[in-house]
């Protein structure tokens, strides 16, 4: 009877404690993924440019933290939900962007170049 019980516990034991450890585990990326899930948020930052693809709607960014989505500082790939804002934009350009995080799906929703 008792490999009976320590099969049960052992069955039971990550499921319970799982969800304890998983903040402790993540990334601060894999944080934001999740952050507002069911709702959508937005948000605005500061970055540089370090590729712009207007083919594919895609624009990697450095950028520093983003609190609101609690992001630290990376460089990232985006989708672009204009891609035509992307027309006059190069790398090493210093710009300020609006993220939209829709369920941890983040899109740059708008972005100019800064003097």
């Amino acid at each position: 009877m008792r490999p009976v019980i320590l099969a049960v516990i052992l069955a039971v034991l990550p499921a319970a404690i799982g969800p304890a450890f998983t903040p402790a585990l993540a990334t601060s990326h894999d944080r934001h993924q999740g952050h507002g899930a069911g709702a959508v948020v937005t948000a605005e930052a500061d970055g540089e440019v370090r590729r712009v693809d207007v083919a594919a709607g895609k624009v990697t960014l450095r950028h520093g933290p983003i609190d609101k989505l609690d992001m630290a500082g990376m460089s990232m790939v985006f989708p672009v939900r204009d891609p035509a804002s992307l027309r006059g934009l190069a790398a090493g350009d210093r710009v300020r962007f609006e993220l939209e995080s829709n369920h941890g799906a983040l899109t740059v929703i708008a972005i100019r170049k800064l003097p």
